[in-house]
């Protein structure tokens, strides 16, 4: 299993992370299809990634030792497996979603936004309501 940094270390290296505060800066594979999230400003858990399986581009996560391999994409700021190791396959999740779904968003209510901006406003509003922003 993938070990990461610890929580305290993660928390403190933050600021050299170039993204924001809704970008990961540790990831955790976990049983099941579940990885543990951490983002700069303490907000932290599990996120379900079962339903990521029905789709195309979520299969390759059935294979335990891919999914095991769960990492930062520093670059970009997203969790993902395959990249930046060059594998044939690559996966992401979107951090945006993973951050809002931590924060108490469903995916039905985050898929029902009409526009990203939408999204991202009630994204901003929730953070100043849990005191985060």
């Amino acid at each position: 299993m993938l070990k990461c940094m610890c929580e305290a270390d993660a928390i403190e290296q933050a600021d050299n992370y170039p993204w924001s505060w809704h970008h990961p800066i540790a990831v955790e594979p976990r049983d099941g299809y579940r990885i543990w999230v951490l983002y700069p400003d303490g907000t932290q858990g599990e996120i379900d990634l079962a339903d990521m399986l029905r789709w195309e581009v979520g299969k390759p996560l059935k294979d335990r030792k891919f999914f095991e391999g769960v990492h930062i994409n520093k670059g970009i700021g997203c969790v993902c497996w395959g990249i930046p190791e060059g594998a044939e396959t690559a996966v992401d999740t979107s951090p945006e979603w993973d951050y809002a779904e931590l924060l108490g968003m469903s995916r039905a209510e985050i898929e029902a936004f009409p526009t990203e901006m939408a999204f991202n406003e009630a994204l901003l509003k929730l953070r100043q309501e849990k005191g985060l922003a």
